[in-house]
């Protein structure tokens, strides 16, 4: 189980450098950058023009990325342009065509991981089927019960939590509408078991930094 979510994992992260491209703008103020407020670093914000996309993921996102790494895939990939910005966070230009083909390469790839999920050699025991919404914000997992219970297979989650933000963040869905929702669900009675929802996590983390800042006033 460990080496399949650490290869999902890896892969979300591939297929959100992939969305990267173009050559640098460095001079580009990140507030003049596809609409980005300067007072708003950590958002993720997307200006469509008639024949391309401007898409800037936060610096969060980009933290374990070289500046020569994200200009290699650019290259690579022959984007229309890259945006270094100095917050940390990058816009990325490219053609629609092309950001349609990388939601398409995204979701084939999300298919083969459910394959292998379910169907693999590190599957995960209880997995039964996996279902999502046209717009990744939802995954319905059906499992075995009994197997789920004395499982770890609720830390698969995690892949589909980061599946389903690069796949939203790459189709262009602002930063506060960003959302994945993980049901694990019994097969046989469709009860839910468990809901794991990504901006749950966020107000989570939210009212934990408010606590321990009121703790140390």
């Amino acid at each position: 189980m460990k080496r399949l979510l650490a290869a999902i994992l890896a892969c979300a992260l591939l297929c959100g450098m992939t969305a990267c491209g173009g050559n640098s703008q460095a001079d580009t103020p990140p507030s003049e950058a596809a609409g980005t407020s300067a007072d708003e670093p950590d958002s993720i914000q997307v200006d469509e023009g008639l024949l391309h996309v401007e898409i800037t993921l936060p610096a969060t996102l980009m933290e374990d990325e070289t500046e020569e790494d994200i200009r290699a895939a650019a290259e690579e990939n022959g984007f229309l342009d890259c945006t270094i910005h100095e917050d940390g966070s990058v816009t990325y230009t490219m053609t629609r065509a092309k950001q349609s083909e990388m939601l398409e390469k995204l979701k084939a790839q999300i298919d083969t991981t459910i394959d292998e999920m379910i169907n693999g050699e590190d599957a995960a025991q209880s997995f039964q089927k996996v279902e999502y919404t046209n717009d990744l914000r939802t995954f319905d997992v059906y499992v075995d019960s009994a197997l789920y219970k004395d499982s770890l297979d609720a830390l698969y989650s995690i892949a589909f939590l980061s599946l389903g933000i690069y796949y939203q963040v790459l189709d262009g869905t602002p930063a506060a509408q960003v959302d994945v929702a993980v049901n694990f669900i019994d097969q046989d009675t469709q009860e839910t078991l468990d809901t794991l929802s990504y901006q749950d996590i966020l107000e989570a983390g939210s009212q934990s930094d408010a606590a321990e800042q009121e703790a140390s006033e």
